[in-house]
């Protein structure tokens, strides 16, 4: 067999096939969940049960337009830099999230995709079940330190492929912890509120 055979018989086996398995690679990759991590945490005042508390939310949005997400689970911890004997490792302590075992979260609604341009702070009149928030009574503020951070983590599944995706955010500075409450629907934006939301 000469060169000329082989170098032809890799052409028309091995590159097609290559490019076929990363064309499917990709196609798998596409279909995973499209979770947004708000980048901000609000905090402001609740009245639950005739008292008041203060509350910090994080929000999530699933940014798919044709897939839900489920088993959808949520996890924040304080991460603080400890030192080792021979390096430095992470401590992780747990902050107490409501509604974290959230079973599922519907496609985005395609009405809302340009919800910061068009509608803005305008009352929204179809679904936003495509978001959600997790709540804290955890006075999160006070457990950003100088070492420390907050982390939000986020596991979902995809609902067609059944393929799970791990979101991360980190939250590392007083600033980004905003007074106020979040929009509803596709959009992470935090409003002021004049007084206490009633639950």
């Amino acid at each position: 067999m000469t060169w000329s055979a082989v170098w032809n018989a890799f052409l028309n086996g091995v590159v097609p096939g290559v490019v076929a398995s990363a064309i499917f690679l990709f196609i798998l990759f596409m279909l995973k969940p499209k979770i947004v991590i708000s980048d901000k945490i609000a905090s402001h005042y609740r009245i639950i049960n005739g008292t008041k508390h203060h509350v910090y939310l994080f929000k999530i949005i699933n940014k798919s337009l044709f897939f839900k997400v489920y088993d959808l689970k949520a996890n924040a911890f304080v991460c603080e830099n400890i030192q080792n004997v021979n390096g430095v490792d992470t401590k992780y302590t747990d902050i107490t999230l409501k509604g974290v075992d959230q079973w599922v979260l519907n496609s985005l609604n395609f009405r809302h995709i340009l919800q910061n341009f068009l509608r803005k702070d305008k009352t929204l009149q179809s679904r936003c079940d495509y978001a959600a928030q997790f709540v804290t009574f955890d006075n999160v503020a006070t457990l950003l330190q100088n070492n420390s951070y907050i982390s939000l983590q986020i596991l979902a599944k995809h609902s067609l492929t059944g393929f799970s995706r791990v979101k991360i955010m980190k939250y590392q500075h007083h600033s980004k912890i905003e007074k106020g409450a979040f929009l509803s629907g596709n959009s992470c934006k935090i409003v002021q509120i004049s007084e206490p939301i009633k639950q």
